[in-house]
């Protein structure tokens, strides 16, 4: 089962809907996901995030991740194989990613602002698990993605609204797992 975004949208005009904006695209193997939020904030280096994708077990979370647009890939061939080996669903940066060619190959939803193939050697420490806001989102850890899904024609015709995130309370939580529920395919 396909549900568009803009479906989902005036399905939920109740709740407090925020788009990202179109100016970020896809560039994951993975077409649909949902799950729970991490966050992580760097600082130039991606060596935190490395350490996550490779050390921790991700069980169908998203990676949100903020590098304030920062002009280097953050995501390539090898942190996309790390993501995919321990069970990351998805990783939304602010930011560029290479190796795109290969990140396709790997079943994990990739979104970012472009491709650069320039890497950031440095090493600085990143913060994880506070508040993040980009591409008109506001992103906290331990809210709830809802799958973004089109057919792949679509995605390449319409990709205004390319995913959305909804921010609940813990009142909205429980109607909104039965959601899920419901629209899992």
């Amino acid at each position: 089962m396909y549900l568009k975004t803009a479906d989902l949208c005036d399905e939920n005009q109740d709740k407090n809907i925020q788009v990202l904006s179109s100016e970020f695209k896809a560039y994951g193997g993975l077409k649909g996901f949902f799950g729970q939020i991490i966050t992580i904030k760097l600082n130039k280096s991606n060596w935190d995030l490395l350490s996550m994708l490779r050390d921790e077990e991700g069980k169908d979370k998203i990676i949100i991740v903020d590098v304030d647009r920062e002009f280097y890939g953050v995501v390539g061939d090898k942190l996309s194989l790390f993501a995919e080996r321990n069970k990351y669903k998805a990783l939304i940066i602010n930011g560029y990613v290479r190796d795109i060619e290969e990140t396709k190959k790997f079943a994990i939803g990739l979104i970012a602002l472009g491709t650069c193939p320039l890497r950031n050697f440095e090493k600085t420490n990143g913060e994880r698990d506070i508040e993040l806001k980009f591409g008109g989102v506001t992103f906290n850890n331990g809210d709830f993605l809802p799958k973004y899904t089109r057919k792949l024609k679509e995605w390449f015709v319409e990709n205004r609204d390319i995913m959305m995130a909804l921010n609940i309370n813990d009142n909205d939580k429980k109607e909104l797992d039965n959601y899920f529920e419901n629209i899992k395919s």
